[in-house]
């Protein structure tokens, strides 16, 4: 069942015959919100990255600057962005282009491509600065108020007067903000998540305070109360000089095109030599395991083979409760997960590291939600948000869902929204930033934003 979604006003629209309604209240406020100096502390969400990365355009079509938009409206001021030159088709943080929807030479369906020459991410822009939008791809909170972390990451060094020197967390106070939204802590359980699973689980909380301890969190699923620290250190410092602003908490990985586009079951067999074949190539493998991890193939859709550390023989069929990374489309297309052997531990993130990702993100937002409510700030639960996609949502009678591709919620890299998706955030934080500071901030039209881009 789809669930409609409509914003309410404060003030009545005011409808033109044979318009558009005017989304704007007849009296906008700011409530007891001061948005003269609004600053955006963020990850890859924040600036606005999109069919994966980042791009002039996508800056432009960010969550932070759609809601400086409105603050202007209640005498929020300039909004300075460190933006990408439009030269280029954008860069992943590694200098890889976006991707872009091609048809292939062979004909067919368009598939995703890395087409042309990346934007360059190695222009100091320090000195256009300070910058109120400060989104950096690829930053975990762990990594927010270390400085030497802009040596590594190549969004922060840009905006640095001196790459290593300054910390994410050091531009946001440096700015002084009136207000401030921040949205971190996603990429502590993503980034692992994404990767399959295959780094370390940090289960014993410590503190980073030189290069050997940060090394330790490389690849690894960052501990609940080592994220919880960093959030409450670093939102005590946004907040010492009484500025207001909006928090909003991890999604759960399951909620993106990237773990639900591939189905477990995706090796479809419609002949019966199929089978037979496939069943005469496993005969070794099961005569070698419990009857309970055999191996069977029969007609119709069959499990994808995987590793799992945990069964025997390292392999096992795929269930419904393993989620399929999307990168792993291109090794199903050559046979993996069948007849050239299972799909790497590294292609999905199984039941039990599933379990283990959602512990954690509950963790994360329980301490989130704890910080926002004893700080007086204002909330937004982008978990449970997201999860309104899993069975599709209407707006102003566009129809939105987490299908990849064709949804119009999701960018072509599968977690990044595509900018009407960042519309529906944006408006996401001004019923938040409403609700809290009792103004009147008025909605936007998403459908003035664009969803993928067909070839």
């Amino acid at each position: 069942m789809k669930k409609i979604i409509s914003y309410p006003i404060i003030a009545a629209f005011v409808f033109t015959i044979g318009c558009k309604p005017n989304l704007q209240p007849l009296s906008v406020s700011k409530g007891s919100a001061d948005f003269s100096n609004y600053v955006a502390m963020g990850n890859s969400l924040c600036a606005g990255y999109t069919d994966g990365g980042v791009s002039k355009y996508g800056q432009e079509n960010s969550y932070p600057r759609m809601l400086a938009q409105q603050f202007a409206l209640t005498g929020g001021g300039e909004f300075r962005t460190p933006f990408l030159s439009p030269e280029g088709n954008g860069n992943n943080g590694s200098d890889q282009p976006l991707y872009q929807l091609v048809i292939p030479s062979t004909g067919g369906s368009p598939v995703p491509a890395q087409i042309g020459v990346a934007t360059t991410i190695n222009d100091n822009v320090a000195a256009q600065g300070p910058y109120n939008h400060l989104g950096v791809p690829g930053i975990r909170t762990i990594e927010a108020d270390i400085a030497m972390y802009g040596g590594y990451n190549k969004f922060l060094g840009r905006i640095s007067p001196v790459a290593g020197g300054s910390s994410l967390l050091s531009l946001a106070i440096a700015k002084k903000p009136t207000f401030f939204s921040y949205w971190l802590g996603s990429n502590d359980v993503l980034l692992w998540a994404t990767a399959g699973g295959v780094g370390p689980v940090i289960t014993t909380p410590f503190a980073i305070t030189d290069l050997t301890s940060y090394l330790k969190t490389n690849g690894a699923l960052i501990h609940p109360a080592m994220v919880a620290g960093n959030i409450a250190a670093q939102i005590d410092s946004l907040t010492k000089n009484g500025a207001k602003g909006v928090m909003a908490n991890v999604p759960d990985v399951a909620s993106t095109p990237y773990f639900t586009t591939i189905p477990y079951n995706a090796v479809v067999l419609n002949s019966q030599p199929q089978v037979d074949a496939l069943n005469a190539m496993y005969k070794g493998f099961n005569d070698s395991v419990p009857t309970t991890n055999k191996i069977i193939w029969k007609l119709g859709a069959n499990p994808l083979v995987i590793i799992d550390s945990n069964v025997d023989n390292y392999k096992r069929q795929a269930t419904s409760q393993d989620l399929i990374c999307l990168t792993a489309l291109s090794s199903i297309k050559l046979g993996k997960g069948s007849a050239a052997g299972p799909l790497t531990d590294a292609d999905v993130l199984d039941k039990d590291e599933v379990a283990i990702a959602r512990t954690f993100t509950d963790q994360y937002n329980a301490a989130i939600q704890s910080i926002a409510d004893a700080k007086g700030l204002a909330f937004v639960d982008a978990n449970a948000y997201l999860k309104t996609f899993t069975s599709g949502i209407k707006f102003n009678g566009v129809d939105l869902n987490p299908a990849f591709v064709t949804g119009g919620g999701f960018g072509l890299d599968g977690v990044h929204p595509t900018p009407r998706g960042y519309a529906l955030i944006a408006n996401e934080f001004i019923k938040a930033i409403n609700l809290k500071y009792g103004s009147t901030l008025p909605y936007l039209d998403i459908l003035r934003y664009r969803s993928v881009l067909l070839p």
